[in-house]
């Protein structure tokens, strides 16, 4: 019996290398580390090993070894245990000057407010090739009827009858030089949609309270404002000069955007070509969603539900209509930590002569109602605190060429821990003592108290 469980264990995790090694870390967890019969395998083991130290009752002083590395097994069962129900594992992304005592989870949530009310929808993860069963949320007139992993967005935006909706603005940039032909979208319903950076340039769609900014601005900046009956633009260049224009909106399409921008050398050179697709006084969002052709890995992108003929990307917002206005977030599962961590500063050294890194480090203030201080986490030195670990994961360039401002944490709150360090201590001096008596005469005195033969 045991022999059996030993094996089928390690064909388990077997599987769970080659898997995570093949595809990522959280397909293996979905197929096996966070398995029904994976818990129950573990579960047969511990029993199995009580029943081995219970068969030699009454035990004897010779059974120490025996006892002290079965004890440290089951000890270590048990904090696995412990972490699989009750540990957390996440992530924290902090910019520099950024506070935060939120922990992303690697679960999703649906939030959907409704007349003030806010509730939260678990909404699980799956792997690619899992079928979804479409969920429903009680007490709405809607459900989740689609669920991608690994979604690719297919932006659109169509006009909207309601003079109060954000505008919108399709341009197509085309620098052959540099390789780039990209059809673009701004939308000024989401901040996050309202502006982009292309290469050291910056493309802006302004609200329509806002006017353009007061020059001279020493950057490439394009800002563009859309109202009922127009559109006008402003281009700013490293240079300090600016230029400006604008047409009536029904001739707006196909027109093209003057900046003055200039990039390339020789014959590759040439001036940056911008052209105005589509322009929109009142516009609503219609992107969807498809599978995407990376679906494993970290390259991956984060996943995109649907509810009806509306699509919500992980991290966007949205509004439906049925009957009434529903407000609707995909978001990560998040938890609140006891205190609040602030990035001060990161720091990356690189390999001499190469701008490939070769280690970074974070200088962070643990903000606590216990104790406030300041230290450095860096990838060989974690920071324990509040019976959370903190290593430092990786980080986020914040453009091109830049040094990165963006530090990535994982955070790890192990309840566990403690019985898994007790039980690899008694595991260890177990053997210790098992192989010490075995090679020393008999007659010495720990030999002796043991009862051990030699």
């Amino acid at each position: 019996m045991a022999v059996s469980i030993i094996v089928a264990l390690a064909v388990a995790l077997a599987v769970a290398t080659f898997i995570e090694s093949s595809y990522d870390a959280p397909t293996a967890r979905y197929y096996i580390y966070r398995s029904w019969w994976f818990f129950l395998l573990l579960a047969l083991f511990g029993v199995n090993i009580l029943s081995v130290a219970l068969s030699r009752w009454p035990w004897k002083r010779r059974h120490t070894p025996f006892l002290l590395a079965h004890l440290g097994i089951l000890l270590m069962l048990g904090g696995a245990w412990i972490q699989a129900f009750w540990g957390i594992d996440g992530t924290l992304a902090l910019q520099e000057g950024e506070s935060l005592s939120l922990v992303e989870l690697e679960g999703h949530q649906l939030a959907l407010l409704d007349d003030g009310n806010l509730t939260w929808h678990q909404v699980p993860w799956l792997p690619p090739t899992k079928k979804f069963t479409p969920i429903s949320i009680p007490k709405f007139p809607f459900k989740i009827d689609e669920y991608l992993t690994h979604a690719d967005s297919r932006v659109k935006f169509e006009a909207s009858p309601i003079a109060t909706d954000p505008p919108a603005v399709h341009l197509k940039i085309d620098a052959p030089w540099l390789g780039i032909f990209q059809d673009v979208w701004l939308w000024g319903g989401d901040f996050s949609l309202s502006s982009m950076v292309l290469g050291p340039a910056k493309f802006i769609l302004l609200p329509r309270e806002l006017d353009f900014s007061r020059g001279p601005l020493k950057e490439a900046r394009l800002e563009i404002k859309i109202d009922a009956h127009q559109l006008r633009y402003r281009a700013f260049s490293k240079s300090g000069s600016q230029r400006s224009g604008g047409w009536p909106l029904q001739s707006a399409k196909s027109k093209h955007i003057e900046t003055g921008w200039m990039a390339g050398k020789g014959r590759m050179g040439g001036a940056l070509q911008i052209e105005v697709l589509d322009a929109l006084p009142a516009s609503v969002d219609r992107t969807q969603f498809v599978p995407s052709r990376a679906q494993y890995g970290e390259s991956a992108p984060p996943p995109a539900i649907r509810l009806g003929d509306t699509w919500i990307g992980l991290g966007e917002k949205r509004r439906i209509s049925v009957a009434r206005d529903y407000d609707l977030a995909f978001q990560p599962v998040r938890i609140r930590m006891p205190f609040s961590i602030r990035l001060e500063q990161f720091k990356m050294d690189h390999d001499p002569g190469t701008q490939q890194p070769s280690s970074y480090a974070s200088l962070v203030t643990v903000i606590d109602p216990a104790r406030t201080f300041s230290t450095w986490i860096s990838m060989n030195e974690p920071l324990h605190w509040g019976g959370y670990t903190f290593y430092q994961a990786s980080f986020v360039p914040a453009a091109p060429g830049e040094r990165p401002t963006i530090s990535v944490f994982s955070a790890n709150y192990d309840p566990g821990r403690p019985f898994k360090y007790s039980g690899s201590i008694l595991i260890v001096l177990g053997a210790i003592l098992l192989f010490a008596v075995k090679s020393m005469p008999s007659q010495s005195r720990l030999a002796r108290w043991l009862g051990a033969k030699s």
